[in-house]
């Protein structure tokens, strides 16, 4: 059906946002666990520092695919569209499906996350 077809620069500028969202999740655990790590006590292990590193680059990748998502939106021809339907339906997440729809996220009372 051609109303459940939205343009492909939409949906791409949307994931964009997600993965920019993602990416201040990851810094903000990354700052947790160097605190955590280096929080008076034993030194930090060599298993720490990688725990770091491997945060740092997840961030930093995240990141970078944000960024060539939105760069090719940019530069190429995106006036496409596609359907969205099947794809959001294997998304488990709520808030992050409504997001992807162009819904607003669905509100929680509690401000807690959504564990499952």
């Amino acid at each position: 059906m051609d109303r459940d077809r939205v343009p492909l620069a939409d949906v791409t500028m949307r994931v964009v946002s997600e993965l920019h969202i993602l990416t201040d999740r990851l810094r903000n655990l990354e700052d947790g666990v160097e605190t955590l790590l280096l929080a008076p006590g034993p030194s930090v292990s060599g298993d720490g520092i990688r725990m770091l590193q491997e945060i740092d680059v997840t961030r930093q990748s995240i990141d970078a695919l944000a960024d060539f998502l939105h760069d090719l939106c940019l530069t190429a021809n995106c006036e496409g569209r596609v359907s969205l339907s099947d794809p959001l339906d294997r998304i488990q997440l709520k808030d992050l499906s409504a997001r992807l729809r162009g819904e607003r996220p669905i509100a929680n009372p509690t401000g807690s996350m959504e564990l499952f």
